[in-house]
């Protein structure tokens, strides 16, 4: 049905309000969706290295927050996993690839300046989705930046022992992959 308006070239049909609203609410459903694809994320870590904030883009397009967890779901900056809490739902990254190339990575370490980067990259399994995000499946390639400086002994050296803690240090996280849903 529509409704008629009379003008002076002729009769213009309307479509009904109501046509459109339905319409409307099918595509809003339909994008809410997620239809699977690509993805892209780009985390921030806190200062304690254990969680931070993450931006996804492409099929996920969200935001939130991740942290590393253990095999029992407790925040642990050596465990195998790491939770993904976004606005619409949350699902869990497999780190053990990724963990097991981050331990075994040795940072070239500039004397004179005491400073040092490494990079690490592996494949990491995408999965226990909740939310919209529930039935989740793929993986992604996650690359980790670490850059720090190192403070200076008495005889000139950098201080490099295990747990000496550097003066700054600087770390981010990106990816991408795929994901389907179902």
């Amino acid at each position: 049905m529509g409704a008629v308006v009379r003008t002076r070239g002729g009769l213009i049909t309307i479509a009904v309000v109501a046509s459109l609203l339905v319409g409307g609410a099918a595509a809003a459903l339909a994008s809410s969706s997620p239809a699977g694809g690509s993805i892209a994320f780009f985390g921030t870590p806190t200062g304690s290295l254990v969680g931070g904030t993450i931006l996804f883009t492409g099929a996920i397009g969200d935001h939130g927050t991740y942290l590393t967890i253990n095999r029992n779901g407790k925040a642990n900056i050596d465990g195998a996993y790491v939770r993904v809490t976004l606005t619409k739902g949350s699902f869990e990254f497999n780190d053990t690839t990724l963990n097991a190339r981050a331990s075994h990575a040795s940072p070239a370490i500039n004397e004179v300046t005491c400073s040092g980067a490494t990079t690490v990259t592996a494949p990491v399994p995408i999965l226990d989705g909740t939310g919209l995000y529930r039935g989740i499946s793929g993986s992604a390639s996650v690359t980790e930046f670490f850059g720090f400086l190192l403070s200076h002994l008495a005889n000139g050296k950098c201080d490099a022992a295990a747990g000496a803690a550097p003066i700054a240090r600087y770390f981010s996280i990106i990816g991408g992959g795929s994901v389907k849903f179902g």
